[in-house]
């Protein structure tokens, strides 16, 4: 027992090691989410297994656990239709073709009737005795014969010549049938009245020629087989339908039940390897795509394990979702696809959601028994939802979404449903609609709780941070009502700037709003909320003035904590002054200290700003601040100051771990002073109304 309880310890030492390692931590998420889509889509294929042979008595009954074609009835009336179509081809002429070997066989008969004729009277034989020879085998009258045997050799080679070319000329040129024979024996009389024989010659060669005339049409092979080839398409395949009764209890086995039962793969002698295999082969292929994608665009989501497990996660609900909803006959057109989407596009990324539904449009078809409508109905649906909620500022803007999703399905079933001309898909419609309202309630329902358990935030959540009755800024505007309007100027600073390089605007804002939150704690050590009052840095030391001033954000950090504020959004606090020199106490405290002054003690805490939200809030925060000093704010000397101030900040070192570039920083400042100048425009006087006296 201790041996094993050791192995055991050491196996899970050995998993607590691998762990701790990134790319084993990544393997183990995305080997899992393989292991599950590959169950989900086998699960079609592991039916319960029976074993019958023809004759014997089925146990119990058996259903069809999914809809194939019934294989057997559907072969039968392919055969019955071939079989007509055989016989409708041999009904119509235009299938029938002139035969060349029908031909060939009529001449060699003629030329064989002339050479028995040659030899007979090479032998000597008297003209009775050859009449009576051939006239057995050729029936022809006896004034022909007379005619052919009484005139000279070259005669009858002559006549011979005449005979096959008639034969020749109506035989292998004319389509020759029983009904018009009679016709071409006219025209054959006709072709040897041409050749300008005697009277009696013509008459037994026309007899001659007559006897050895025949249909020469067959049945065109081909015409026949293309018949026939499209009288099996025409057969409208025989369906098994799911949970349809293939065999019931006590009834005898039949070759077509032993049939059905394997291409269901339900006997027990067979195991459908074969599409196991493909279904290992389609999964490792959607991994691959999707790992990818995301190894290509976003190496963040890879990076963090919180964001690749949560896209894990919700792909394993819509994996698991998929199946559960498509058991039912009907129930495929209510899988939720687009609540997956909507999900991946608020939580992680529009794109990605996008990409995500194709694999998902995918899975659906293929678990629905590759159903071609399904997953057309699927994917429209889910590239729906994605788009409908790329940019909301409410809760309720979800509800939208799960209308317009609604009617994308809907037309999506229908229009699939028409492309078949299947009416029963027709009636199945309106389920799209409700496919749309239960992915938004899904979406509603689950967002508030993935968002707590992965410490997320959506811009649903951000957008009512951004409420002005949340009680920090309540608390902000009234206890420090000079910092809370600042606070808003500098949120459309830096909203303004974030979308210009590409930041989240709305981050950035809603970070502005609660960056200085931590100087509610003193507020009146902070000039823009000393209302003409006296300035208590007057009284103190500058280094306890800078102790006051830096701890501001070390308070806003915990306040934000405090009320359970987004980790981004405290991010945003503790970074927005990165490391920056206190310069006004500085140098107060080198004109004032005998003692040697370190710079070190003067400066933020830190961290530098890791983002760009981060950066532009930084910067954003410096110039308004700045800008507000000035006395005469005019749009020359606004550019001047923000060009400098962010000048500083980049040679100071604030901005070297964010990922802003030089061209990032043109568009930010260019932004600030369109901003700016806005709110510091010059205003015209209003002139004092003078009262007019009264009479």
């Amino acid at each position: 027992m201790s041996a094993m309880l050791k192995q055991l310890a050491r196996i899970a030492i050995f998993f607590r090691k691998l762990w701790k390692k990134q790319l084993a931590r990544q393997l183990i998420i995305g080997g899992a989410t393989f292991t599950l889509i590959v169950l989900v889509l086998v699960s079609n294929f592991l039916v319960a297994k029976v074993d019958l042979k023809v004759g014997q008595v089925a146990p119990r009954e058996i259903v069809a656990p999914r809809t194939i074609v019934d294989r057997p009835q559907t072969e039968l009336l392919e055969q019955e239709a071939a079989k007509r179509a055989v016989r409708e081809a041999q009904e119509h002429e235009e299938n029938y073709v002139i035969s060349q070997t029908l031909a060939l066989q009529a001449d060699l008969q003629l030329e064989e009737f002339f050479n028995k004729l040659e030899e007979q009277l090479e032998n000597d034989a008297r003209p009775e005795q050859v009449r009576s020879s051939l006239g057995k085998e050729y029936q022809f009258s006896s004034a022909a014969f007379n005619v052919l045997l009484h005139v000279s050799r070259s005669k009858r080679n002559q006549l011979k010549r005449t005979a096959k070319s008639t034969l020749a000329e109506l035989l292998q040129k004319e389509r020759i049938s029983e009904k018009n024979l009679p016709e071409y024996q006219k025209q054959a009389d006709r072709l040897i009245d041409k050749a300008q024989l005697a009277e009696n010659e013509a008459m037994a060669l026309k007899e001659v020629v007559s006897g050895f005339l025949q249909p020469n049409l067959i049945l065109d092979p081909q015409q026949v087989e293309k018949a026939r080839q499209a009288a099996i398409r025409s057969v409208e395949p025989v369906m098994v339908l799911k949970d349809q009764v293939i065999i019931r209890r006590g009834d005898k086995a039949t070759p077509e039940h032993i049939q059905l039962l394997r291409d269901l793969g339900m006997q027990r002698r067979q195991m459908n390897y074969l599409a196991i295999l493909g279904v290992l082969i389609l999964t490792s292929a959607l991994m691959l795509f999707l790992g990818g994608y995301l190894y290509q665009f976003r190496r963040d989501i890879l990076r963090e394990e919180k964001l690749l497990s949560l896209f894990a996660l919700i792909v394993c609900v819509m994996v698991t979702l998929i199946k559960l909803v498509s058991i039912s006959g009907t129930g495929a057109y209510l899988i939720p696809t687009a609540f997956a989407t909507m999900l991946i596009a608020i939580l992680l990324d529009l794109r990605l959601a996008i990409v995500a539904g194709v694999m998902f449009a995918l899975t659906a078809g293929i678990v629905a028994d590759n159903n071609i409508r399904v997953l057309v109905v699927n994917l429209v649906g889910g590239i729906a939802g994605a788009f409908c909620v790329s940019k909301i500022s409410q809760r309720s803007d979800i509800t939208r979404a799960g209308f317009l999703v609604g009617i994308a399905n809907f037309f999506a079933i229908l229009g699939m449903g028409m492309l078949a001309g299947d009416v029963a898909t027709l009636k199945l419609s309106w389920l799209g609609f409700l496919n749309g309202i239960i992915s938004a309630i899904l979406t509603i329902g689950t967002l508030p709780y993935l968002e707590t358990l992965f410490h997320l935030t959506s811009a649903i959540k951000l957008l009512e941070l951004s409420n002005p009755n949340h009680p920090l800024l309540r608390r902000l505007l009234v206890e420090a009502a000079g910092t809370y309007h600042h606070s808003l100027l500098v949120g459309n600073l830096a909203e303004a700037a974030s979308e210009e390089v590409g930041g989240d605007s709305v981050l950035v804002r809603v970070g502005a709003y609660y960056h200085d939150i931590g100087k509610i704690k003193r507020p009146y050590f902070f000039t823009e909320n000393q209302f003409g009052m006296e300035n208590p840095h007057d009284k103190i030391a500058p280094g306890l003035s800078t102790l006051i001033i830096t701890s501001h954000v070390k308070d806003g950090v915990e306040l934000a904590r405090e009320h359970k504020l987004p980790e981004s959004i405290i991010d945003l606090i503790r970074q927005h002054h990165g490391t920056d020199l206190v310069k006004y106490f500085y140098s107060k405290a080198q004109e004032n200290d005998r003692e040697k002054v370190f710079e070190k003690d003067f400066r933020y805490p830190g961290p530098r700003p890791q983002t760009k939200e981060a950066a532009v809030l930084m910067l954003a925060d410096s110039v308004e601040a700045a800008v507000r000093s000035l006395r005469e704010p005019s749009p020359g000397r606004i550019e001047g100051l923000v060009r400098k101030i962010i000048k500083e900040r980049l040679a100071g070192g604030q901005l070297d771990e964010s990922d802003l570039t030089f061209r990032d920083l043109d568009k930010i400042a260019n932004s600030f002073v369109r901003t700016l100048c806005g709110i510091y425009h010059k205003r015209i006087e209003y002139p004092q109304l003078k009262t007019s006296a009264r009479a």
